[in-house]
């Protein structure tokens, strides 16, 4: 059985090729997916004109948007590095750090 999926895409190690769904014979439901979509009303009145003007369905321009935009690398965005800022120094005599409140009492005597 082939595998659906965006042209272009090598198929994997002992994976059938993957074909176009507008290349299939859509009497063959198991090769078809149907599907509802909420789109904007503008946007869908004008995607039918372009593909009137393009003489396809609109099936085969979504499809055809949905490869290429499948289709395009993503830029790798390296992760973000959190730069520690260490400072050298000890601690300050008589100040118990297991000691919350008599930690705070210090900070506020400093302020």
């Amino acid at each position: 059985m082939s595998r659906i999926g965006p042209p272009g895409l090598a198929a994997s190690a002992g994976r059938a090729p993957i074909i176009e769904l507008t290349e299939r014979d859509h009497t063959d439901t198991d090769f078809c997916m149907k599907t509802t979509l909420n789109f904007d009303d503008r946007l869908i009145r004008a995607a039918k004109a372009r593909a009137a003007e393009d003489g396809e369905s609109l099936t085969k321009l979504i499809e055809r948007a949905l490869r290429d935009y499948l289709e395009t690398t993503r830029p790798v965005v390296p992760p973000y590095r959190l730069e520690l800022l260490i400072k050298g120094g000890a601690p300050v005599e008589g100040v118990d750090l297991d000691d919350r409140d008599k930690l705070y009492e210090r900070m506020e005597e400093q302020a």
